[in-house]
């Protein structure tokens, strides 16, 4: 986009890739180096900050314990899956269901060598030493956002996400595949496949 004084170059992120995904094409390389700001939905360079916010809000400090607000079968789902990655009742009963959704997702991602670590806004990020950054809405916007979440919709989040997750009969999960072909489309600039997907993962 192109007015006025200023150039804005538009590009769609992917928070979570791998390494397959780079090198980035020519000319968003070359678009980045003339950019004098760097916009995106949240500063997430420093990691210890955001981790350290987030993890005031995903946990229950109260004594309420994740099974005393989830479907018995949700709640069953969720503890199988869980304790499949080696984690202790101390620590998985006192998430909120939201984190917990986000914790298994990234498990399960990363299961796969799908990292944040290779996002495009985190990759941008980590090389804007002569940029300013500006964010859209910011980790803290985010987390609230996630944690204001009715109880209902929560649940409805973790839910899809175990949903998603289980294995098929060639022992891959939904999310792992369809992410795969997610990176190839995002690369390859087809917008109407990388559509398809995003509609095919919200049913997943």
């Amino acid at each position: 986009l192109s007015g006025g004084k200023s150039d804005v170059y538009v590009l769609g992120s992917i928070h979570i890739a791998d390494i397959s995904l780079y090198p980035l094409h020519r000319k968003i390389e070359e678009a980045f180096n003339r950019a004098d700001y760097i916009v995106v939905e949240a500063d997430v360079s420093n990691i210890q900050a955001a981790a350290a916010y987030m993890q005031q809000k995903a946990m229950y400090f109260d004594g309420t314990t994740i099974d005393k607000v989830l479907s018995e079968k949700t709640y069953k789902l969720y503890k199988e899956k869980v304790e499949a990655f080696g984690f202790d009742p101390n620590m998985y009963n006192i998430l909120k269901p939201w984190y917990a959704a986000m914790l298994i997702q990234n498990l399960s991602l990363g299961e796969a060598q799908y990292s944040g670590g290779f996002g495009v806004d985190l990759y941008f990020l980590s090389r804007a030493m002569d940029k300013s950054i500006l964010e859209l809405e910011g980790v803290k916007f985010q987390v609230e956002l996630f944690d204001n979440l009715s109880m209902e919709m929560q649940e409805m989040f973790l839910k899809d996400v175990l949903l998603s997750t289980q294995k098929d009969e060639e022992e891959k999960s939904i999310s792992i595949e369809i992410m795969g072909n997610m990176l190839k489309a995002w690369k390859e600039g087809n917008v109407e496949e990388l559509e398809k997907l995003i509609a095919l993962s919200n049913e997943a």
